[in-house]
């Protein structure tokens, strides 16, 4: 049982890396639910803090969502692209958890992943007040996903 944020951040995002990569083996990948994938490790690196790692979910998460929409053309190169990313977060996830990288050695790598796919996802950006009608167009586009 994890006994702290690390381990459990390791153990869930090790987790949707598993599924990640899972879904993107199949001959003809379900892109809604990559998108959905990467919206859960973008939200666990989240809360363990783990900015960087959660960016580099949301270029993946980017790049499922323009693959839905068919903005994106899906093939080979694409493919063996997002799955080395995945390796790659893998490995700076495991490197965080054993504490074999320090915490900056592990964002530059995914924010090199990032990068790589396009560049992060629109990050989170500061809500407006609650009393302005952007407020509940961000909460919609927060809970929209």
């Amino acid at each position: 049982m994890p006994q702290t944020l690390m381990e459990f951040f390791a153990l869930e995002a090790t987790e949707c890396l598993d599924k990640l990569e899972d879904a993107l083996r199949t001959p003809t990948p379900d892109f809604d639910r990559v998108r959905r994938l990467a919206r859960a490790l973008r939200g666990a690196a989240r809360m363990a803090d783990q900015e960087a790692v959660a960016e580099a979910a949301g270029a993946v998460q980017a790049v499922a969502q323009a693959l839905a929409e068919g903005t994106r053309r899906w093939d080979a190169d694409l493919s063996a692209t997002l799955l080395r990313a995945l390796d790659d977060l893998r490995a700076a996830v495991r490197g965080l958890a054993a504490g074999e990288l320090r915490p900056d050695e592990a964002a530059a790598r995914a924010r090199d992943v990032a990068e790589r796919l396009g560049g992060p996802a629109p990050g989170r950006s500061a809500p407006p007040p609650p009393d302005e009608p952007a407020f509940l167009r961000f909460l919609a586009t927060e809970l929209r996903g």
